[in-house]
Parts: C-alpha cells; structure tokens; sequence
C-alpha cells in the first residue's frame, strides 16, 4: 500500500492526483499544517525540513512530490501520463515536469512565507514584489507556451500538468495570479477541473 501523508493545498495534491490518474489505491494520513505538527519530532523524523508531502511505499520512506511523482509513473505508469523515454517528446514533458516547481511553484511559496508566513513587522516588501515579479514572469512563459493548446506537451494530459498546475492553481487561491490576465492558463485551468482526479485531489 501507498501512505502518502497529506493537508489540504499542500503539494501532496500532486502525488493524489497522479494516483487518481492511475487508478492506483492510497492511503492518506491528513495533516494539520500547523508547526506545531510539522515540527514535531514524530513528523521530522519523516521529513527533516518538517514539509509535506512524504510518501511510504513498501517500507519505503522518501519525500519531494517530483520524485513522488516520477517514482510512482515508474512503478504503476504502464506508459501513461509520459511520452516514451529519450524521445523528443520527453524531452519537452521533462522540461515543464521540473518548470512547475523550480520555475513556478517555488516562487508561489516564498510569496505565501511573506505574507502569512511571518507577523506584518517581519515582513520584507522589496522581496515580496521581487518574488511576485518573478511568479509574472514563469506565468507569462506558461501562457505562451499554451498556446493552441490543450496541455502544456499538446494535445494529451501528462503528469508534466500535474507537476506545473500545482503552482497556478495556488497562486489563484491566494490571489496573486490575476484573473484578467494570461488567458490561455485561464482556460488550461478550467480543462483540469473538469478532471474528476482534480476534485479527489483538490477538493
């Protein structure tokens, strides 16, 4: 069986949409995200930095939703939701695979540190809007990129949708990705939705 240990809006959403996706049976254990949970010592000693998600396969225990979602693709995959291996078309699945957190999500989060994540005192506004300028900046080449198309590799979902709609959809909850701007992500985000795996992992 497959634990994942989850909260609501964290990136486990990802590791349960791909199972979703997969028709592949989990487990959850739901978290409060509080610190005082995520710092506990029973949680850091699944988690050193005391983040979510972690992931429990086989007696296995590993975090990071990218290898989550990678490492599960490899076991329950069967050839879906990724083009075949050292194809061109891999290549380009790969490439917004890892934009989705490196380019995009990342941003999201240090965004959410500044503004909730610290008393008003404490925060920074020059690296707020640098983080906001740099969140603009990943969206814009998103919304190009779909261009004439249904899903970031084309005209078929892939888990490279997973891996990159984490950081859309959190920056729409917390208001920082404009609803009059980019809409190609506007219309990339209402096709996910109408995913039934979207509401098991969103909802």
């Amino acid at each position: 069986m497959i634990k994942i240990y989850h909260a609501k809006r964290a990136r486990s959403a990802r590791v349960i949409w791909l199972l979703e996706e997969l028709g592949v049976p989990y487990e959850l254990s739901v978290m409060e995200f509080k610190p005082e949970v995520l710092k506990s010592p029973e949680h850091l000693a699944r988690h050193p930095l005391g983040q979510l998600p972690v992931v429990e396969v086989d007696g296995v225990r590993f975090f990071e939703s990218g290898a989550h979602v990678q490492y599960l693709l490899e076991r329950h995959g069967e050839g879906r939701l990724q083009p075949p291996l050292a194809t061109p078309e891999r290549a380009l699945y790969l490439q917004w695979f890892h934009f989705g957190e490196a380019s995009l999500a990342v941003h999201v989060s240090s965004i959410v540190r500044q503004r909730f994540g610290r008393p008003p005192e404490q925060m920074v506004p020059a690296a707020l809007e640098e983080y906001r300028a740099s969140l603009m900046a990943a969206a814009a080449v998103v919304d190009n990129a779909l261009e004439g198309k249904p899903y970031i590799c084309g005209a078929q979902f892939s888990a490279a949708d997973i891996m990159l709609s984490y950081g859309l959809i959190m920056a729409r909850i917390i208001r920082e990705l404009p609803t009059d701007r980019f809409q190609n992500i506007s219309a990339y985000l209402e096709r996910l939705k109408q995913r039934p795996s979207y509401a098991k992992a969103w909802g």
